[in-house]
């Protein structure tokens, strides 16, 4: 089963197999095009046991509290806070010339 979600701004596809080659696990795939919370790829491969994932809803429940939770991580918070500085140097350099030369991004890269 594939299900679709948008988690805080990003489309994740979840592909979910239960009861995986016939074992008490659930096998379920995360696809992004960016990096999640609970990979830095934007794909992560996750078995869960059974018991586990009745716990939640659905399958979309389980994978947005995991989110949410990997959210809170010093990692993702640290990688949103120097994402926003970044684009805040896009921006501003984008505003005046309508375009950010390579060495400018190397160099506000470094800053942050």
């Amino acid at each position: 089963m594939t299900h679709s979600i948008v988690w805080d701004g990003i489309a994740v596809s979840i592909s979910h197999t239960p009861n995986w080659v016939n074992t008490e696990f659930h096998h379920i795939e995360l696809r992004a095009s960016e990096r999640l919370p609970a990979t830095e790829t934007g794909y992560r491969s996750h078995f869960i046991h059974q018991d586990e994932i009745a716990l939640f809803e659905s399958v979309t429940a389980f994978v947005e509290q995991w989110l949410e939770a990997a959210a809170q991580s010093p990692e993702w918070i640290r990688f949103k806070e120097d994402s926003r500085q970044l684009s805040l140097f896009r921006s501003r350099d984008t505003a005046s010339t309508g375009e950010v030369s390579s060495d400018k991004m190397v160099a506000q890269s470094s800053l942050v």
